[in-house]
C-alpha cells in the first residue's frame, strides 16, 4: 500500500497521486487565458473585503471560495516546480542579520 504524504488540500493521497494532481493543475492553468481567469477568481475571493456586520454564513461561504482558489494556486506552483524546479520568488530571502543593509 502506498505511503500517504502531506498534501496541499489536507486529504490523504499517495505521493504519486499528489504529484499527478499538481502536474494536472499546472497543465490546466498554464496559459494566458487561465492566468486571467485565476486573477479574476482572486479578485472576487481573496482580495474581496466584506463590510462590518456581514453575516457569518456569508463569511464562511467566502472563506470556502478563498480556500479553493488558494488550493488551485498552490497546486499550480507545485506542478510547475515538479517540471521546472522551484521558483526563487516562492522562497523569499529570510531576514537574517547578514541580509540587512546597514546605513
Amino acid at each position: 500500500m502506498p505511503k500517504k504524504v502531506q498534501t496541499i488540500d489536507g486529504l490523504q493521497h499517495s505521493a504519486e497521486v499528489e504529484q499527478m494532481l499538481n502536474r494536472t493543475f499546472y497543465a490546466a492553468f498554464d496559459t494566458d487565458n487561465a492566468a486571467k481567469a485565476i486573477a479574476y477568481l482572486k479578485n472576487i475571493t481573496i482580495h474581496r473585503i466584506q463590510q462590518a456586520g456581514t453575516p457569518g454564513d456569508v463569511l464562511q461561504h467566502l472563506e470556502g471560495q478563498r480556500y479553493i482558489v488558494g488550493v488551485i494556486e498552490q497546486r499550480m506552483r507545485a506542478g510547475k516546480a515538479l517540471l521546472h524546479g522551484p521558483d526563487p520568488k516562492d522562497f523569499p530571502t529570510p531576514i537574517m542579520p547578514e541580509n540587512v543593509e546597514r546605513g
